[in-house]
């Protein structure tokens, strides 16, 4: 009887013991690690944001950690509810992401914002703070629209899309749209839509390789008079000047558009 008594109370005490076991692999050690995480609203090559109002609340970022040797995800809560707190983790490598955003989406109120942090404890450490700073991590556009074009196009519009995969969304500014858009990076496709005689044309200059963080701004104009037709591509920086102007014939304006 006191042996069966015995194994009961071990049974009881090992089911305890496991269901109070609630923190995922990892998290636990010896080290404390707190997290100090900034925004920056400067683009490639020191450029300032036009649209610094783009940038989101720090403490509405989410923050994830990672075990870098099989990136399994240890920790994932907003900022604002890690800013106190003390995290603890065992020695090894692991990376800190902290985002605001969807990666994937394109539009006018899509900023995509990230930081990744890659760091490493010693079996040493006591005490770790992770610093970070977040980007824009999609790419910012905007077109600028000439007077020769508007006097030459009294209908017209353009797109800029991204080869990215898994992205769907396409960036549309009208005749008259003045504010910049966000984009997931990789090869922008500008097209220009234009009636021409009663019928809608569309230009396809070959694609732009633009890189996270990238602003960059499609100048389009017309030269009625040589009846030519210009895209400037330009990547606003403060040292450097990246462009690519490109020329054709209004009356070659590529193919019909599918659609508007």
């Amino acid at each position: 009887m006191k042996h069966s008594k015995l194994l009961t109370v071990c049974t009881i005490t090992a089911i305890l013991a496991s269901c109070g076991t609630t923190e995922p692999e990892g998290l636990g050690g010896a080290a404390e690690v707190t997290l100090a995480l900034t925004t920056d609203g400067s683009h490639n090559f020191n450029v300032k944001s036009q649209a610094e109002e783009t940038l989101p609340e720090i403490d509405d970022f989410t923050v994830e950690i990672f075990k870098k040797a099989d990136g399994k995800r240890l920790y994932r809560d907003t900022y604002a509810n890690s800013t106190d707190k003390k995290i603890r983790l065992n020695a090894g490598d692991y990376k800190l992401l902290a985002f605001h955003g969807d990666s994937l989406k394109a539009g006018f109120n899509a900023a995509f914002y990230q930081a990744k942090v890659p760091f490493s404890i010693n079996a040493s450490d006591r005490s770790v703070t992770v610093t970070g700073t977040a980007k824009l991590a999609n790419v910012k556009v905007a077109v600028n629209y000439g007077t020769d074009l508007k006097e030459f196009y009294k209908e017209f519009t353009s797109s800029v899309s991204t080869d990215k995969k898994n992205v769907k969304d396409t960036l549309k500014f009208t005749s008259t749209e003045e504010r910049a858009g966000f984009i997931p990076a990789g090869n922008l496709s500008f097209r220009l839509y234009a009636k021409i005689d009663g019928k809608w044309k569309v230009y396809k200059p070959q694609a732009i390789a633009c890189a996270p963080n990238d602003f960059i701004t499609f100048n389009v104009n017309a030269s009625p008079f040589e009846g030519k037709l210009t895209i400037g591509v330009k990547i606003d920086n403060s040292t450097d000047t990246m462009e690519k102007e490109f020329t054709v014939d209004a009356t070659d304006v590529a193919t019909e558009a599918p659609e508007i």
